[in-house]
C-alpha cells in the first residue's frame, strides 16, 4: 500500500532538517520530495488540487516548504509522521485556522444591500 505523507514547515531550514532526519532514519532519497518557498503567509487554504508557490527569490520570512514522503507500508507512514512532527511540521488544522489580513475579500460589511 503506497501512501503520501505531507507536512508543511514555516521555513526552508526546518524542511531541510526534516529531510535529513528522514534519511538518517532509513528513508530513501527517492521517497522524499521538498517544495521550497511555498507562500505560507498569503495562501493558507487549498482545494487539494493546487498549491500556490512563489519564485525562489521569495524572502525567507514569507516562505516555507512542503515535504512529501511516499511510504510503502503502514509502519513507514507512522515513522514518517512522527519524524516530521518532531522536526516541527505544522498542524494543518492549526495552520489553516491562522487569520489572514483579509479573511473574506468578497465580503464588505459596509456594502450590505
Amino acid at each position: 500500500m503506497f501512501q503520501s505523507i505531507i507536512a508543511i514547515f514555516e521555513t526552508n531550514e526546518e524542511a531541510q532538517k526534516a529531510k535529513r532526519a528522514l534519511i538518517s532514519h532509513g528513508f530513501d532519497l527517492s521517497q522524499i520530495e521538498v517544495n521550497y518557498n511555498v507562500d505560507v503567509e498569503d495562501d493558507r487554504s487549498t482545494d487539494g488540487q493546487q498549491t500556490a508557490t512563489t519564485e525562489h527569490d521569495a524572502p525567507e520570512e514569507d516562505s516555507g516548504s512542503v515535504v512529501t514522503v511516499r511510504t510503502n507500508n503502514m509502519q513507514e507512514s507512522l515513522d514518517a509522521t512522527t519524524i516530521l512532527e518532531d522536526c516541527g511540521a505544522l498542524d494543518v488544522n492549526e495552520f489553516s485556522a491562522k487569520p489572514t489580513s483579509d479573511p473574506d475579500p468578497f465580503f464588505d460589511p459596509e456594502n450590505l444591500s
